[in-house]
């Protein structure tokens, strides 16, 4: 398990949990999100929900699929 920060200026900020996966869909497993402003997790989120800078994914994977995507946070879209 890992906590993968959204910052500011992510590609993914505004789009939905189901773009995540790409079209691939090699990717973690997100488990949760923790919200930023209530500071509580979003268990099992719903794949429409959108994704907010400051928000935590809780994601579950190998190791080098964790670091890609947390490089692929931070890339501007």
């Amino acid at each position: 398990f890992e906590e993968i920060d959204v910052p500011a200026g992510s590609p993914y900020i505004g789009r939905p949990v189901w773009e995540l996966k790409g079209s691939e869909g090699n990717v973690p497993l997100l488990v949760a999100i923790l919200d930023p402003d209530s500071k509580k997790y979003d268990m099992n989120p719903d794949a429409k929900r959108l994704i907010k800078p400051g928000d935590a994914l809780v994601m579950l994977g190998e190791v080098d699929k964790l670091s890609d995507m947390r490089e692929r946070m931070k890339i501007a879209g």
